[in-house]
């Protein structure tokens, strides 16, 4: 299993339905951070998942088309 950064953006007038649908989906809803109060309009995890695309499944259907994902690695100098 990996770690991958969720990024899921949305609209204004988008946020209480992206907030509802992320902690319905969220097997770790403490996870989720939002950024709408500070006017980015972004809904942000680091979850744990088997690839890429079971990231993007964590994603609602609806905002998957504008979502981010990025696997994250331990970094070592």
């Amino acid at each position: 299993m990996a770690r991958f950064l969720i990024e899921a953006p949305h609209g204004a007038d988008e946020c209480l339905k992206m907030f509802h649908k992320m902690v319905e989906m969220a097997r770790d809803a403490d996870k989720l951070e939002f950024g709408c109060k500070a006017d980015d309009h972004r809904a942000i995890a680091v979850m744990d998942a088997d690839s890429e695309a079971q990231a993007l499944e964590m994603v609602p259907e609806s905002f998957r088309h504008r979502a981010h994902i990025v696997k994250l690695e331990d970094f070592e100098p």
